[in-house]
């Protein structure tokens, strides 16, 4: 796999991911047995695609042939924080992470005064 351009961590997961495969008594050589197993499991459609995306490695190296299950990630909403939350993670910031101050205040609104000020402090004399 590595002749081939995968990074160092795909290779230790798709390794990994096949042990564990192999562990819960699967026959990696009959991929009838592969589908199934994959099909069991109880797990989100995101990683019975990334197991289909590892046992696809293993088929093509080892010469084996497969009609391939169709899983699709389930498209989830983004965490967008509340107001209180956002408060909170600016007041904790600190001055490493000061510009997240100076975002969200010219971009969302936020009227959070002790974090103008932390801002103004940082920002005027550094």
């Amino acid at each position: 796999m590595k002749k081939d351009g995968y990074a160092e961590s795909t290779i230790k997961t798709t390794g990994r991911r096949l042990r564990m495969m192999v562990r819960h008594g699967v026959n990696l050589n009959d991929p009838e047995a592969v589908k199934e197993y994959i099909a069991a499991k109880e797990s989100s459609n995101g990683y019975k695609e990334v197991l289909c995306d590892v046992y696809d490695r293993y088929a093509k190296y080892n010469g084996l042939t497969w009609r391939r299950p169709r899983y699709e990630r389930d498209d989830q909403p983004p965490y967008v924080p509340t107001q209180e939350e956002a408060n909170l993670l600016i007041a904790n910031a600190g001055k490493k992470y000061a510009w997240l101050n100076t975002k969200l205040v010219a971009s969302e609104g936020y009227s959070n005064t002790k974090t103008g000020e932390v801002h103004l402090r940082y920002f005027a004399f550094h």
